[in-house]
């Protein structure tokens, strides 16, 4: 393998985990807003915003397509 094709793999490597990192972040987010609990205005804007970036996200990008790093 050359210098090019390892700096593509070590990159396709990176994103991956950024992706990983991200959609584990969102989830995780996804699950705490649907607790309901009482949470004052700004924190439910900020779930609620954040939901509808990461369902957007969460479309585009499959898990099963996360987890084999094809993507």
């Amino acid at each position: 393998m050359n210098l090019s094709n390892k700096s593509f793999a070590i990159q396709k490597m990176i994103t991956a985990a950024y992706l990983k990192i991200f959609l584990n972040y969102s989830q995780t987010i996804s699950i705490i807003d649907s607790l309901h609990l009482n949470w004052n205005k700004e924190i439910s804007y900020m779930f609620n915003l954040q939901n509808t970036a990461s369902g957007s996200f969460q479309n585009v990008i499959t898990v099963e397509c996360l987890m084999s790093g094809n993507f």
